[in-house]
């Protein structure tokens, strides 16, 4: 019997017991690995992984074909790291439709910041508000590369509202991801 024998039950069995707190980077990365990689050690795979990205979280921000260029992680691994952080954006946003008013646009601000994370291209969002801030609808209206996004600019903002909000709405916002990036140009 080795002395890596029951490693990866006795991963799993501690987190179950005290969640990710008191796991390193390192641990964290290896125990999520276990899923995408099942019959090797993959305590190397996580090392590398932390070298070469730095952090944990550049590991989940690095696109598909980044992490494919870590040598041993292949098509499961990659998918399975680029597949984590947009699971946690899903879980976010779903929490976040659950009855929000948006009073300000600080507010408004704070509820689009779950849609931009791991976005690499302008990304613009059409807020739909009722005459007290509660949100109708919140839907993409726009993509484009990294510093331009082609929206509905040719309509007037009437029918823009007719074509992507309901009726009902009595707000539109347009939200250029710059804006939630620090940048306001």
């Amino acid at each position: 019997m080795g002395t890596h024998d029951g490693h990866r039950a006795r991963m799993k069995a501690r987190f179950v017991r005290c969640g990710l707190d008191n796991f390193d980077d390192h641990s964290v990365l290896e125990l999520l690995l276990f899923y995408a990689v099942p019959r090797r050690d993959v305590n190397e795979l996580a090392h590398a992984l932390l070298d070469h990205f730095g952090t944990l979280d550049a590991v989940f921000e690095a696109s598909f074909e980044d992490v494919m260029q870590v040598p041993g992680a292949g098509e499961n691994v990659a998918t399975l790291l680029t597949l984590v952080p947009q699971v946690g954006r899903r879980y976010q946003l779903a929490k976040r439709r659950q009855q929000t008013i948006l009073r300000s646009s600080e507010e408004a601000g704070r509820y689009l910041m779950p849609l931009y994370l791991y976005e690499r291209a302008e990304v613009v969002y059409l807020l739909c508000l009722d005459a007290k801030g509660g949100l109708i609808s919140c839907r993409e209206v726009g993509r484009g590369v990294v510093n331009a996004a082609e929206v509905c600019a040719p309509l007037s903002r009437r029918r823009c509202r007719k074509r992507r909000c309901p009726s009902s709405s009595a707000t539109t916002t347009l939200t250029p991801m710059r804006c939630h990036r620090g940048r306001t140009s």
